[in-house]
């Protein structure tokens, strides 16, 4: 089974002891690097990827959406209340510093989509991996963007708070 580093840890490895008491029979053996794998030439049986790339010959099951939204831990809320969007200039950003890579989230990007323009998304701290973004963001370290899938379970321990009513 192959998938990404960041959903293996944050999404599925909460979820094998569960597969496994209800399928003792099968045995797992998970990769989960960057890289996405060439189905056709090695030997993967299944594999949760992002979209389909250019893999459209395979059987494809759509599993869910995900969305982007910001997060903050609630120790750090607690101390600097953020209410509205302008107020992320009085807070440090955490960044993907990989903006190029198929999943990465951008402060730019998700502010211009949001309306604001006037944020100075150029400092704050940059990170080449979600699982470095999400730790920092619970050591109270700044605001990320977080994906859901990677951050629901952290939102519902009341570990994360989901900013500006954009969580769904």
């Amino acid at each position: 089974m192959y998938c990404l580093p960041s959903f293996a840890s944050h999404w599925l490895m909460p979820r094998l002891h569960d597969f496994h008491i209800k399928h003792p029979q099968i045995d797992l053996h998970l990769v989960a690097e960057l890289n996405e794998p060439n189905f056709h030439k090695e030997v993967v049986d299944i594999g949760i990827c992002h979209g389909i790339g250019d893999q459209h010959a395979l059987e494809h099951t759509f599993l869910f959406c995900d969305y982007v939204y910001p997060v903050i831990s609630s120790e750090l809320l607690q101390k600097q209340p953020l209410t509205q969007l302008e107020d992320l200039a009085k807070t440090v950003l955490l960044h993907d510093s990989l903006p190029q890579a198929k999943l990465s989230t951008s402060w730019s990007r998700w502010l211009l989509e949001h309306g604001v323009c006037n944020i100075d998304c150029s400092s704050g701290y940059r990170f080449n991996q979600v699982d470095l973004i999400v730790r920092a963001v619970l050591d109270s370290r700044g605001v990320a963007l977080g994906r859901h899938v990677l951050v629901a379970k952290e939102i519902e321990r009341g570990r994360l708070q989901p900013l500006f009513n954009d969580y769904e």
